[in-house]
């Protein structure tokens, strides 16, 4: 049909007036509900075509920002990773009674409980130890004197015998065996009213696990300050550290992380008895060992830091344990990243590299007053490599 003003344009069936009639407006409508219909469908067929569990009821409570996150993530066609699915499964506060169940049959756990559980602070550290490790949260990194006994009771009798100090201000306790895990657990509730020996719970002074996995314990009476020096001796403990040993921080290394590359603990030892009768350091310098590129031991805000590696010792390609070394990171208002100073230096060679590289800093400082930190930045990498490796060790 046509007009004197051109051709009419208007749809097949559409009247003069603009409307559609009743059948085409069914028709658009339905289709346009199609749409929409498939759009729904096509990302919930995506969810559940990956696995994935389909979107519930609205989230409350104190997990709904992280549910809905997931949600946001699944209706973008997006995928969970396997400790989001592990959350999403199941919580892992429901899961108590199955820990207990497998406590008592002397079992550890698959993945997904090995995940849930450490909201109980239950870490699996297979293989390198078949056993739990405990980390336990400190606030403040405070403990009264008859929780700390608890902490030792608790480690004598379901661990190891010992416990960690971490630069996260709190302790671990390593070696727990699978039918040793809950009562770890429900005893470390009753802390507060845990007492080993006579008189522990008159003993009011505080004891503070540090970020430098040092102890500081307060309130100690001044008539008792000598006693209390002489009983840490007795254990084996040191009152008083050397500026090595005040500023070395070791992880847990290779002996119960299986992330870790190096024994740090054992090289940290090494490194401390060679130098600390070899170089005379005015004040501390911070030197840390950490195992693995998670840098527990938080070695690229140290002023020497060592992360573990594996160097090849010989053309047959084995491998023994060793380290690269940075130089100059801090934190805090010094806040900046250690550069590289050496790669693969052999955990036999690292006493020697540190002492090297101290003695360089003593010989060629500014002045007695510059720190470390502040001469390790005041130079170029290949100039303090060239001062350490004109020092003998």
């Amino acid at each position: 049909m046509t007009t004197e003003a051109g051709p009419d344009l208007r749809p097949v069936g559409e009247t003069a007036t603009g409307d559609f009639e009743s059948e085409q407006k069914r028709y658009l409508e339905g289709f346009v509900a199609g749409l929409q219909i498939a759009k729904t469908a096509r990302g919930l067929g995506g969810a559940a075509a990956s696995g994935e569990a389909l979107p519930g009821p609205e989230p409350i409570g104190p997990d709904a920002a992280g549910r809905k996150a997931q949600d946001r993530v699944l209706a973008a066609g997006g995928k969970l990773s396997d400790p989001e699915k592990f959350k999403r499964d199941e919580h892992p506060f429901d899961t108590y009674e199955r820990l207990k169940a497998h406590a008592a049959k002397g079992e550890y756990p698959k993945p997904p409980d090995n995940f849930r559980w450490r909201f109980f602070g239950l870490f699996y550290v297979a293989p390198n130890q078949n056993a739990y490790m405990c980390r336990l949260r400190l606030p403040n990194g405070i403990l009264k004197a008859a929780q700390f006994a608890g902490v030792a009771d608790l480690a004598e009798r379901f661990g190891g015998g010992y416990a960690h100090v971490t630069t996260r201000a709190n302790l671990q306790v390593r070696e727990i065996a699978a039918g040793n895990a809950v009562a770890m657990i429900e005893a470390i509730q009753d802390l507060g009213l845990c007492s080993r020996g006579s008189g522990a719970d008159n003993i009011r002074n505080v004891t503070g696990l540090t970020v430098w996995q040092n102890l500081l314990i307060s309130g100690v009476p001044t008539k008792k300050l000598k006693a209390a020096q002489a009983r840490i001796e007795a254990l084996g403990l040191a009152i008083e550290a050397n500026a090595i040993r005040s500023g070395l921080i070791a992880c847990t290394g290779n002996t119960g992380c299986k992330f870790a590359a190096s024994d740090t603990k054992r090289h940290a030892e090494d490194i401390a008895r060679w130098c600390e009768t070899r170089v005379s350091l005015d004040t501390p310098v911070n030197i840390h060992l950490t195992g693995c590129h998670h840098s527990c031991a938080q070695h690229f805000v140290s002023e020497i830091g060592l992360l573990a590696c594996k160097v090849q010792s010989s053309e047959d390609g084995d491998a023994v344990e060793g380290y690269h070394v940075l130089i100059g990171g801090g934190f805090g208002p010094q806040a900046a990243l250690g550069r590289e100073l050496y790669r693969d230096v052999k955990a036999e060679d690292a006493p020697q590299t540190v002492e090297r590289i101290l003695k360089a800093y003593l010989r060629n400082r500014a002045a007695r007053e510059e720190s470390f930190i502040a001469f390790a930045r005041r130079h170029e990498i290949d100039a303090l490599r060239t001062m350490a490796e004109g020092e003998a060790a």
